[in-house]
């Protein structure tokens, strides 16, 4: 029956969905290449048998300095001369796995970052073929390219109704080569987002819960107050601040920059205050895992891998090794989908937005996917990449085809009943492949 099809909320089998975000911030590029080959490939490292996860990470196309914890970038500092790594940060991006865009480079304690610099980086990237749908905030206050700060500001007022330009205003270029998800800082403790929070979440939540409680308290009380009581009442609801996208826990959520741009913006899950590569191992703990397994949310972790602990001599400590292994086993086992920041935002916005139809002709249902809407930069059709893993309950998937457009998808997979005991018909999955040269 036509009305038993459903969108199912992640890719078959999964029940939930991660990825892991990690900043650049201090990384040495052999030791980024060794870490990647442990988690994105098969082979024997240092740090044990490969993985095979699909795990990305962010890049810059600069580094003002290579003397304040730069890490790597594609140009030799703010010049237009590649550096030693160009073509291996290339290589990544155009096969997915450099998939952030951290800012365009670290600006950290000197700042100088201009517009002309953006579009410098685009002009190479598209000469490239390094294409890159989510930007990431990075650093001090020095870095002026923040969306949160000057990045995101065409002007400002200097006083008596006169404005004055903002020479590192770039949001437009953004959105014009193609950037689609942006992180504007902020961290959320909860694991699991795109789901309704509850009391179980401020009771698990141990050092937090208080905060937690006020937090949700103060929203209730702003949320009954008439209009004109409280003054801000309407632009803190209406702006979303970290206290809304607490409560609402959107994994994706709509933001007016000062620019006046309209963006997607996402939520890392994590901590402010440890975020280094140790602290995988409690922000990856079993138990949170299996919080997250039981909400069925997505996740984006928020992480500095080269931040270590005192002592640690290996590229990750144990903790994080074993945080690793254990996502790569619920992965394995079929309980959580684990891919890129950019894929899992893809995915989670068409799963939100997909306009879809089924009918049936002479017994076979068809699923029409016509569109995902957005509100933002206008309705598109999608790419057959960008529903990897899309899936639809249906009672019957061997008589149940899945049309694009118009155009029948081949090689659609059947899928057996999953745990709420419904049959599926899913998008094939494709799985990264990393550079072999590297």
């Amino acid at each position: 029956m036509l009305s038993r099809i459903a969108l199912r909320k992640h890719p078959y089998p999964f029940k939930a969905s991660l990825a892991i975000c990690n900043d650049l911030d201090g990384f040495a590029f052999e030791n980024f290449i060794e870490l990647h080959r442990f988690l994105n490939t098969q082979t024997n490292t240092s740090l044990g048998t490969g993985l095979n996860l699909e795990i990305g990470d962010s890049f810059w196309m600069y580094c003002v300095d290579s003397d304040v914890s730069c890490a790597f970038s594609y140009f030799e500092g703010l010049s237009d001369e590649p550096s030693p790594y160009a073509d291996a940060i290339s290589k990544l991006v155009r096969a997915g796995y450099l998939d952030c865009l951290h800012t365009y480079g670290n600006f950290n304690q000197y700042g100088g970052f201009r517009r002309s610099y953006a579009e410098k980086a685009f002009a190479e990237m598209e000469r490239r073929g390094m294409r890159v749908r989510t930007w990431v905030d990075h650093g001090d206050m020095h870095n002026f390219q923040n969306i949160n700060y000057l990045g995101g500001m065409r002007e400002r007022s200097i006083g008596g109704g006169v404005f004055t330009k903002i020479v590192e205003y770039h949001t437009d270029l953004c959105k014009k080569f193609g950037i689609k998800f942006y992180w504007p800082m902020i961290v959320t403790p909860l694991i699991g987002q795109g789901r309704r929070i509850g009391f179980r979440d401020i009771a698990r939540s141990r050092n937090r819960r208080k905060w937690l409680a006020g937090s949700l308290l103060l929203y209730g009380v702003l949320r009954m107050m008439p209009h004109g009581v409280l003054e801000r009442r309407p632009v803190l609801l209406r702006k979303k601040d970290q206290l809304g996208l607490l409560v609402e826990n959107p994994l994706i959520y709509k933001r007016t920059l000062a620019s006046g741009d309209k963006v997607y913006c996402f939520q890392r899950y994590g901590d402010w205050f440890s975020d280094g590569a140790d602290s995988l191992g409690k922000t990856l703990s079993a138990e949170n895992l299996g919080r997250l397994i039981e909400t069925g949310g997505s996740s984006v972790v928020y992480v500095h891998m080269a931040r270590k602990p005192a002592g640690c001599r290996g590229i990750l400590p144990d903790a994080a090794v074993s945080a690793f292994k254990r996502i790569a086993g619920h992965y394995n086992a079929g309980n959580i989908y684990v891919t890129t920041t950019s894929r899992l935002l893809t995915f989670h916005m068409a799963t939100e937005n997909l306009a879809w139809r089924a009918t049936s002709h002479g017994g076979r249902t068809v699923i029409d996917i016509d569109m995902v809407r957005d509100d933002i930069d206008g309705d598109f059709v999608p790419a057959v990449d960008d529903l990897q893993g899309i899936t639809f309950y249906t009672g019957d998937p061997a008589n149940t085809s899945i049309r694009l457009a118009g155009e029948v998808l081949d090689g659609t997979v059947c899928n057996p009943h999953d745990d709420t005991g419904r049959a599926s018909v899913s998008i094939p999955r494709t799985h990264l492949k990393f550079p072999e040269s590297l």
